[in-house]
């Protein structure tokens, strides 16, 4: 066993989990797992496709687009070639949640890129759809 797989064990069992809070211009702001997370990168706002390790990648952004720089959050995919980019104004903050404290919202949403709303300490976040998001961009 490696030490992903143990930590991996580890967060499950204890019931927890690390995410990032990832910041979306005019919308409730995102909780992505830590882990699917490859590299955050400083980026220009105006890229369709973001060069990381020599492959070019597609952008989705979440960024305010009257900024001229934003963080790019390299995104794991099913496979390397599905790898992504999410643009957001700024380095998400580090959460680490408890699973139980995590509430479902029962919010219509028209917006296919969001699987589902949830609150946490009096908070609304929104869970992507990150298979939408990528077939969306590419």
């Amino acid at each position: 066993m490696d030490q992903q797989e143990l930590q991996h064990l580890i967060s499950v069992s204890t019931g927890f989990i690390d995410v990032y809070k990832v910041p979306c211009f005019e919308q409730a702001p995102m909780l992505l797992p830590q882990n699917i997370v490859l590299s955050a990168q400083t980026s220009k706002t105006s890229v369709k496709s973001y060069k990381w390790h020599d492959v070019y990648l597609p952008v989705y952004p979440l960024n305010n687009p009257q900024l001229k720089e934003a963080v790019a959050l390299i995104i794991e995919g099913e496979t390397a070639q599905q790898r992504f980019v999410l643009l957001c104004d700024e380095m998400p903050e580090t959460m680490r949640l408890r699973i139980s404290e995590m509430v479902d919202e029962d919010r219509p949403t028209s917006d296919e890129h969001i699987y589902q709303y949830v609150s946490l300490q009096n908070n609304v976040y929104q869970v992507p759809a990150l298979d939408k998001i990528y077939n969306s961009i590419c």
